[in-house]
C-alpha cells in the first residue's frame, strides 16, 4: 500500500543517514563492527537498490594497496588520487596477496598508484 511504501522509504533514509553519521565519527569502531557484520549486504544493496545506490556506495569500505591494516572509503581514495589520475584502479581477487601479484597491479604499484582490492 501507499502508506507502507512511504514508511519503508523513510526508514531506509533514516537508517542510511544514521550509518553515515556513525561512519564519520572519529572513533570508527562502531562502524567497523557494523561493516564486519553487514558489509556484504551493503555491497549487494549497491547492486540491487538503484534508488539508494549512491548513498550505499558512500558507506562501502575497501582494502587498498595504501591501507596496510585498515580499510578505505571511495571518498578517501578519490581524495588521495594523483593530479593526473583519471580512473579508479581496482582488481577483484580471492585475496590481497593474489591481487598484488597481478602484472597489472605490479605496474601500477611501480608508478606509486593506489589500487583497491575487491576481495571476498
Amino acid at each position: 500500500s501507499r502508506v507502507s511504501r512511504i514508511m519503508r522509504k523513510q526508514l531506509v533514509k533514516r537508517t542510511l543517514d544514521t550509518l553515515k553519521d556513525i561512519k564519520k565519527r572519529e572513533d570508527s569502531k562502531d562502524y567497523d563492527t557494523f561493516w564486519d557484520a553487514f558489509g556484504r549486504n551493503l555491497k549487494l544493496g549497491v547492486i540491487e537498490d538503484q534508488d539508494n545506490r549512491e548513498s550505499l556506495s558512500n558507506l562501502l569500505l575497501f582494502v587498498s594497496s595504501k591501507s596496510e591494516e585498515g580499510l578505505t572509503s571511495l571518498e578517501d581514495y578519490v581524495g588521495r588520487m594523483k593530479e593526473n589520475q583519471k580512473a579508479i584502479y581496482y582488481i577483484a581477487a580471492e585475496t590481497k596477496d593474489i591481487a598484488a601479484t597481478s602484472p597489472f597491479v605490479e605496474d601500477l604499484l611501480k608508478r606509486d598508484m593506489e589500487i583497491l582490492y575487491l576481495i571476498e
